[in-house]
């Protein structure tokens, strides 16, 4: 089996995750990366960096609102405070089905 990995994955590392309502340390971690990256590899599997950019596939599995959403997100939380770039951003509602979805607020 080939599997692809991006070192630009460990650059993925904030600092806690909510779990139950609860804060705590981050489950995926780099460290967590390079284990699942050595046992593929142990096991014979082919780590291969990806060669081309999928991004031209996200309008296949997500809607082009929510696409241009995440496009202006992280200046949307800078906005009101330029301290808030040392901050974790994460959501503080959810969509529920229930309710509308066809209006922004």
């Amino acid at each position: 089996m080939i599997a692809f990995h991006s070192s630009r994955h460990e650059e993925h590392a904030p600092p806690f995750e909510y779990h139950r309502g609860e804060i705590v340390p981050c489950f995926e971690t780099p460290a967590r990366i390079r284990i699942v990256c050595d046992e593929l590899a142990a096991r014979g599997h082919r780590l291969r960096e990806p060669d081309q950019d999928s991004a031209s596939l996200l309008p296949l599995v997500h809607t082009p609102r929510y696409l241009a959403f995440l496009g202006t997100a992280w200046d949307q939380w800078l906005e009101t405070d330029r301290g808030r770039a040392e901050v974790q951003p994460f959501p503080a509602v959810w969509p529920v089905r229930t309710l509308r979805g066809d209006v922004e607020r």
